[in-house]
């Protein structure tokens, strides 16, 4: 038997993200290799996120501005057109043309950053107009950063205070690659910024943009642990909770050889 509470998500022998409910086993598969992985058994896991797949609500612009993308297929194989409400589906970070960092962001507090603990933020980006690199980074009391070059899937820099590692995986399907960044909140951290966007190349955060190249971005997840997990939809306007996964093997049929 298998249980399992909450929204969750594999990846399917095509590199697709698949969200599943209550009680669905997973079979993973390998992103790049798309070899299977076996039945997927994970902690629980909350993404702190109020909107993991659109950027109309509940984030806020500094030196960027968002638009949505109907013309780019989302990991989960999804071509999305809500473009009546500007709603879930692939948006991309452009860059203004001030001498600066460009970022969107979204501001999580109490609970939601404890102090001195492992979290991990990650998102699916892939290269938008002009632009191949991906920023994500912690803007409150850390400086907690890490840029990725999203057509060559790697890691091309980590920097600042909190201690921070990154990882990319990928490619998965249509050419996305996940990004995540691990980093330990200060003693006294009040609240987390999290923050992603646009790099000019792989050192480089902060400079005068054009005005117009972008990164596409979906699926951004905030977890407090020591790895990214699996990714979690979250869109409701709340944190989303993925329980922990249980099986149990019934009758006498299996042995220890």
């Amino acid at each position: 038997t298998y249980q399992r509470t909450g929204p969750a998500s594999f990846v399917n022998e095509f590199g697709k993200v698949v969200i599943v409910g209550d009680n669905t086993p997973r079979f993973d598969h390998d992103p790049t290799t798309r070899e299977s992985k076996g039945l997927l058994i994970e902690h629980s896991r909350t993404n702190k996120v109020n909107y993991s797949e659109t950027l109309a609500t509940g984030w806020s612009m500094n030196n960027s501005a968002t638009r949505y993308k109907d013309d780019i297929v989302a990991p989960d194989g999804v071509l999305y057109t809500d473009t009546s409400t500007g709603g879930s589906g692939v948006w991309e970070v452009v860059e203004t043309s001030s001498n600066t960092t460009h970022y969107v962001y979204q501001q999580l507090s109490g609970s939601d950053s404890p102090n001195s603990t492992a979290c991990t933020i990650s998102a699916f980006a892939k290269p938008g107009l002009n632009r191949t690199h991906f920023v994500l980074t912690e803007g409150n009391v850390l400086s907690a950063t890490a840029i990725f070059d999203v057509a060559n899937g790697t890691v091309t820099q980590t920097s600042g205070t909190g201690s921070p590692t990154a990882k990319i995986e990928g490619p998965f399907f249509n050419g996305w690659y996940r990004c995540s960044m691990t980093y330990t909140t200060a003693s006294t951290q009040n609240y987390i910024n999290i923050q992603f966007g646009v790099a000019q190349n792989g050192t480089t955060a902060s400079y005068a943009g054009d005005g117009s190249s972008s990164i596409a971005v979906w699926g951004i997840q905030h977890e407090v642990g020591s790895y990214v997990s699996s990714y979690i939809k979250s869109n409701n306007g709340s944190a989303t909770t993925r329980g922990a996964d249980f099986t149990t093997l019934l009758g006498d049929d299996f042995t220890d050889a």
